[in-house]
């Protein structure tokens, strides 16, 4: 079983945290100053985060695509239905 590590890059919390964060700043960089359409820009911050997963964090290839699979494919629930609105509103 994937056991993941906390701080792989050099053993710092700091650098592995600001690493885990290139995939957003990436996204919002190429969304904010760069104009690039939202779904260009989105599967470039997925490659990112699935390179890194795979070769920084040690992630199995197979769990990774697995994954990417199930975030890709799973619908999502409406937060406009009141049934499945988690408050009470």
């Amino acid at each position: 079983m994937f056991q993941q590590v906390l701080d792989p890059l050099a053993n710092s919390l700091v650098w592995s945290a600001i690493l885990a964060a290139a995939p957003l700043i990436l996204l919002f960089v190429r969304l904010g100053a760069f104009r690039v359409k939202a779904h260009i820009a989105a599967v470039a911050a997925l490659a990112l985060s699935m390179v890194t997963a795979a070769l920084v964090w040690r992630m199995p290839v197979l769990q990774l695509f697995s994954a990417t699979a199930e975030g890709a494919l799973r619908p999502d629930s409406d937060p406009l239905d009141p049934d499945q609105c988690p408050v009470d509103l």
